[in-house]
């Protein structure tokens, strides 16, 4: 993960602590849900934040920033049709994500090392409820998640309509720090 980091401009320092940062995310449960608490504000001011930036702000609190499957069961918990799991984890098959596609389900793909990237599970937000709070519902957070595909390197993730996006890491979001 550190080389990643300098690949992407970043301090080693900070590769280190992504890499910590998903790999806690990546050892809880297949499907554990998270408690998205509200939006980091400053004032009544939304606070924006670079990916790098939004993972130092929970650092500083001791916590972290959610991934994307904890992203997908919280979307789950909410009514969504949520998590399908890939049959073939190693290869992202063109035929399987083509027909995934064609019943609502976006990709989400996992980043292996810095040249492997490979289908991680697949997401439909069909049936969901919403999200409950007026602002985290109407805005894009940060998910933990490297992605390195396309030239974009980070997901993002819109709780009001559950969907992740590929996107830079310069680019600023906000952010929701979990435990």
């Amino acid at each position: 993960m550190a080389n990643n980091a300098n690949v992407l401009g970043t301090s080693v320092a900070w590769g280190k602590l992504l890499a910590a940062t998903v790999l806690v995310g990546t050892c809880m449960a297949a499907q554990a849900a998270v408690v998205l608490p509200e939006v980091a504000k400053r004032g009544r001011v939304l606070v924006g934040f670079t990916k790098e930036r939004a993972i130092e702000h929970c650092y500083k609190q001791g916590k972290r920033l959610p991934t994307v499957r904890e992203l997908a069961a919280w979307a789950q918990q909410r009514g969504s049709v949520g998590i399908q799991e890939s049959p073939n984890k190693a290869l992202a098959y063109p035929l399987e994500v083509d027909l995934m596609q064609r019943k609502g389900f976006d990709t989400v793909y996992l980043q292996q090392s810095c040249s492997q990237t490979v289908v991680d599970f697949y997401f439909n937000p069909r049936g969901f409820k919403g999200a409950g709070r007026a602002t985290l519902g109407k805005t894009r957070i940060w998910a933990a998640d490297e992605r390195n595909l396309g030239g974009l390197d980070a997901y993002t993730f819109t709780p009001g309509y559950p969907t992740f996006r590929a996107d830079s890491s310069a680019r600023e979001y906000a952010v929701s720090c979990v435990q």
